[in-house]
C-alpha cells in the first residue's frame, strides 16, 4: 500500500499538484445581483425627494448605524479584535456634527464631510504617534 502511494506521489508532477490545490475560480456577479444593487442605490437617492423630514431623519439614522455596524463587524467578526477606537471615532464625528449644527448653525449636509475629515485627521495623528513610538523616537507627550 505504501509503495502505491509513493509511486503516485512520485508520478505527479509539480504542475498537477499545483492544479489540484489552486484556489477555486472566481465567480462573476449575476445580472440580477447587479440590477438589485443599482435599484437599491437609486431608491436611496430618491428618498430625500419623496419622504417627510422626520422619515428622512429616521432613514439617515439607519444608514449611519449600518455603516458603523458594518465597520465593527469587519473588525470583530473577521479579525477577532475588540475595538474601543471604533466607538471613539464614531463619537468624535457625532460630537463634531452636533456642535456645528447647534452652536454654529451649519446645515446638516456640511457637517458630515467635516466630521469625516476631523476623524481622518485624528486617526492620522494617532497613527503617526504610534509609528514614532515604535521606532524608538519619543515625542514630547511620551509613548505608552
Amino acid at each position: 500500500m505504501n509503495s502505491e502511494i509513493s509511486e503516485t506521489v512520485e508520478a505527479a508532477s509539480a504542475g498537477e499538484v499545483a492544479a489540484r490545490v489552486s484556489a477555486p475560480p472566481r465567480v462573476a456577479p449575476r445580472a440580477w445581483e447587479v440590477a438589485g444593487l443599482l435599484a437599491l442605490i437609486a431608491g436611496a437617492c430618491l428618498l430625500p425627494f419623496e419622504l417627510s423630514g422626520f422619515r428622512l431623519f429616521q432613514f439617515t439614522q439607519v444608514f449611519v448605524y449600518a455603516i458603523a455596524l458594518l465597520g465593527l463587524n469587519i473588525l470583530t467578526g473577521y479579525n477577532g479584535q475588540i475595538s474601543l477606537g471604533h466607538g471613539a471615532f464614531y463619537g468624535i464625528g457625532a460630537y463634531t456634527a452636533a456642535i456645528m449644527i447647534d452652536r454654529w448653525g451649519v446645515p446638516y449636509g456640511w457637517t458630515v464631510p467635516v466630521a469625516g475629515v476631523l476623524c481622518l485627521v485624528s486617526t492620522a495623528g494617532q497613527g503617526a504617534r504610534r509609528v514614532s513610538c515604535s521606532r524608538g523616537r519619543r515625542p514630547r507627550s511620551g509613548c505608552r
